[in-house]
């Protein structure tokens, strides 16, 4: 019984995408003209935005919200961009640390500053489908891609913190990283802003991503210990959390 559930699954999959893409083909089909071509379809777009990441499950006890900036781009495999091929690149940094160690045994009393950021770099591909067109275009995706979990660490002296993941001071380095396979799906809407060869739109979507396993450095993983030194506690676990993004896209 247990074997047939995911058959049963896949089963239902394939007719829910089937029954949308029939959907999707009529509405396109029912369209006035609006745009492009005769009905104002854009096979193809690039686009870009503020993305935000939303921890869940265990990955949500050891890390918080993240903020970042994520692109995407869609090739249409069909003349009108109801069926496309999905990019999705995407970073996000959720959590940093800051404290003193001292700067040598030698020079007693005199501290460094030490900055740590952490950060989660996305890259995925998979199918999208969309209504190409209409002044509100919604779509549905699914993926599968690589999560890069890395943390910075940098030395200063009360420099200047550019925001960028490095520390101005006496230089910086990537301390720990590793990478996973993920996958999910997701979607949104692109809503017409312009038309013309190249419209405009304005993109909200949300995307559920998994990590089966992932280790990385968590809120609290890097610190002082009693001799000086600077200690990283990386942790593993499952990582699940929802990437949203608001941004702009264009029809090319």
């Amino acid at each position: 019984m247990k074997a047939q559930r995911p058959l049963r699954l896949l089963a239902r999959s394939a007719a829910a995408a089937g029954l949308l893409l029939s959907f999707v083909h009529a509405a396109a089909d029912a369209q006035p003209a609006y745009g492009h071509d005769a009905r104002g379809a854009s096979r193809w777009s690039l686009g870009g935005g503020l993305a935000l990441t939303v921890p869940t499950g265990e990955f949500a006890d050891f890390v918080d919200a993240g903020v970042g900036f994520g692109i995407h781009g869609v090739v249409g495999l069909d003349p009108h961009g109801i069926i496309g091929i999905r990019l999705d690149a995407a970073y996000s940094t959720y959590g940093s640390e800051r404290f003193s160690v001292p700067f040598g045994v030698t020079l007693p009393g005199l501290f460094v500053d030490v900055r740590t950021r952490s950060h989660v770099g996305m890259f995925s591909v998979g199918p999208q489908i969309k209504l190409p067109v209409g002044p509100v275009r919604p779509y549905v995706n699914g993926f599968v891609g690589l999560g890069y979990f890395y943390t910075s660490t940098a030395l200063g002296s009360g420099g200047y913190d550019c925001g960028c993941g490095g520390y101005y001071g006496y230089g910086s380095a990537t301390s720990f990283d590793d990478v996973s396979l993920g996958y999910g799906a997701g979607g949104g809407f692109d809503l017409q802003l312009t038309r013309g060869p190249t419209p405009l739109f304005l993109t909200l979507d949300a995307q559920f991503r998994r990590h089966d396993a992932a280790t990385y450095v968590p809120n609290g993983g890097v610190f002082a210990d009693e001799f000086g030194g600077i200690v990283i506690q990386p942790v593993r676990s499952p990582v699940d959390f929802w990437l949203l993004r608001f941004g702009v896209s264009v029809g090319l």
